[in-house]
């Protein structure tokens, strides 16, 4: 992989806001929909897993109906689990275990920590640099003091993605 290259590391925060409508959500589709190709997308698969759970709780709260439910699990299958541009990372027994110092030093829970672990590993062995695209502040805020560019979909603007999406 090159190191030129930037990667879009989506939290499941912001994930939900492609296939539920909330704020955030019309900068969230400008990002992945709208990808040039030196900007890699990606995420774990416990990120994939509780978007996954999200869309289930809004169907059970109510929120969302049983046929909208059905297309946003399509849409959640098709846009990252079989979209091979999709980058998923597997969050391993290590990523728990060396995401603790995560926990410990900015306060996470510790399944945050492993995915934000198991994303510097992955950015470290590939030379690579990244946004973090989260709506937790706590998340967002220890992704920036250990390396990673944050972005809060629900406070960024159009000309904040565009300027990202502008090949340097």
């Amino acid at each position: 992989m090159r190191s030129d290259r930037l990667i879009l590391w989506v939290d499941s925060s912001a994930l939900i806001k492609w296939f539920v409508p909330e704020v955030g959500s019309e900068i969230v589709s400008r990002l992945l929909e709208t990808t040039p190709e030196y900007l890699l997308k990606g995420s774990t698969l416990v990120q994939y897993a509780e978007t996954y759970a999200v869309l289930l709780r809004r169907r059970n709260a109510g929120d969302i109906d049983a046929r909208y439910f059905d297309d946003a699990v399509l849409a959640l299958e098709s846009r990252v689990l079989s979209d091979e541009s999709f980058l998923l990372l597997s969050v391993d027994d290590t990523c728990y275990l060396e995401g603790l110092s995560l926990v410990r030093k900015h306060n996470l829970n510790c399944v945050d920590a492993a995915c934000l672990f198991c994303v510097m590993r992955f950015m470290h062995e590939y030379s690579v640099r990244g946004v973090f695209v989260a709506s937790d502040r706590r998340l967002l805020r220890a992704a920036s003091e250990e390396g990673l560019s944050p972005l809060d979909p629900q406070l960024a603007s159009m000309a904040d993605v565009d300027a990202l999406l502008t090949p340097r």
